[in-house]
């Protein structure tokens, strides 16, 4: 059973795109403010979705 502070520390997407949906729905920004906010998100959710790479020590 994960913790409080799991549960906070990496949310579920569904619960990351609402968040961005009512910042979306509350702030105000300039046309140019907006592009770099959503250029942002859009990063955001490159980085989630990038493979994880190990590496297993040769003998």
């Amino acid at each position: 059973m994960e913790s409080d502070f799991e549960r906070i520390a990496s949310p579920a997407p569904a619960e990351i795109a609402s968040w961005f949906r009512f910042i979306d729905w509350v702030m105000f920004l300039l046309e140019k403010e907006d592009d770099m906010f959503w250029d942002q998100v859009s990063v955001f959710e490159k980085e989630g979705k990038m493979p994880y790479i190990t590496v297993t020590p040769v003998p």
